[in-house]
């Protein structure tokens, strides 16, 4: 998979997995160890609560951070970078986009892998 390739794939799979989420809010409740959901976002919804034992106030908040209402600000940087990369590969000689992958572009690759669940001893993400 090339980078491009690695970043679009990552963006793709914000979205769906967005997509599928329950709608903002999400609130951080309990002192961390449940968070509640709109189903719909609508107001008159019923809330949904998960809640977990092993959740701490500072999980309950990284999660709620994450909630599908950064997916989109998210996809969007990757989604830019798989375009910069792709610029990038047609107008730098080898060397050069290759100290670009691993400098300009190095943070948005490793985000991608992770959120594919790429291991990182498998650095190609093959």
């Amino acid at each position: 998979m090339t980078p491009a390739e690695t970043l679009t794939a990552a963006a793709d799979r914000v979205r769906d997995l967005a997509a599928d989420a329950d709608k903002a809010p999400w609130i951080d409740y309990r002192d961390g160890w449940c968070i509640l959901s709109q189903p719909d976002g609508d107001d008159r919804a019923t809330w949904r609560t998960v809640c977990s034992e092993g959740f701490t106030r500072e999980n309950g908040r990284w999660i709620v951070a994450l909630s599908p209402a950064t997916s989109g600000p998210l996809e969007s940087i990757l989604r830019a970078a798989a375009h910069d990369v792709t610029v990038s590969g047609m107008v730098l000689n080898a060397m050069q986009f290759k100290a670009a992958l691993e400098d300009r572009f190095g943070p948005a690759l490793d985000l991608a892998k992770a959120i594919l669940g790429f291991r990182e001893e498998n650095n190609d993400g093959e």
